[in-house]
């Protein structure tokens, strides 16, 4: 079985701006580990980080978490979301998350009450509207884009991908400002 397992564990700090581009403000919000990994080939496990906050509740626009605008909902228990390869025109080379069963195509719903769609790993920093960003500048997305292609040998395959749910504690977290 070939997944990432994004975790609630914080590992530390990165720039999240208050919109797309590097515009408006910025602030410092946690960063969690996450790990890509494939059963049948232990040497290939890939440890990164990454963003799980959205510009619109670091910002003060939105108070409510897993809601149209929040960040992506933590998967539902034993059902992971299905990742695949997309080269969107906004962010590039990006992993695309969605659970096969909702209505509208590539979309997820998890945890959450709200069916979303477009939801992404990509590169940061960014505004953050739902979608986790890999933490580590240009570089460190350029290793997690190698060890993603490495791991999915034909870009239709799809791998799967497990959300741990965040403690209360880490909403609304802002290290510095």
């Amino acid at each position: 079985m070939k997944y990432i397992v994004i975790t609630a564990r914080i590992v530390g700090k990165t720039i999240q701006y208050e919109k797309l581009g590097k515009r408006g403000q910025k602030r410092m919000v946690p960063t969690y580990f996450a790990e890509l990994l494939d059963d049948t080939d232990r040497a290939s496990r890939f440890t990164f980080a990454v963003t799980r906050d959205s510009a619109l509740i670091v910002f003060g626009k939105k108070k409510i978490r897993y809601r149209k605008g929040g960040e992506c909902p933590p998967n539902r228990t034993c059902t992971p979301y299905r990742g695949k390869i997309v080269y969107p025109k906004r962010n590039g080379f990006s992993l695309r998350l969605y659970e096969s069963w909702c209505q509208r195509q590539y979309s997820l719903t998890g945890t959450g009450p709200i069916e979303r769609q477009h939801i992404l790993i990509h590169a940061g920093p960014a505004s953050g509207l739902g979608c986790m960003s890999v933490a580590g500048g240009a570089r460190g997305f350029a290793r997690f884009e190698r060890a993603l292609q490495k791991i999915l040998l034909d870009e239709d395959e799809e791998l799967f991908v497990f959300v741990e749910p965040r403690p209360q504690s880490h909403h609304n977290i802002h290290l510095t400002r």
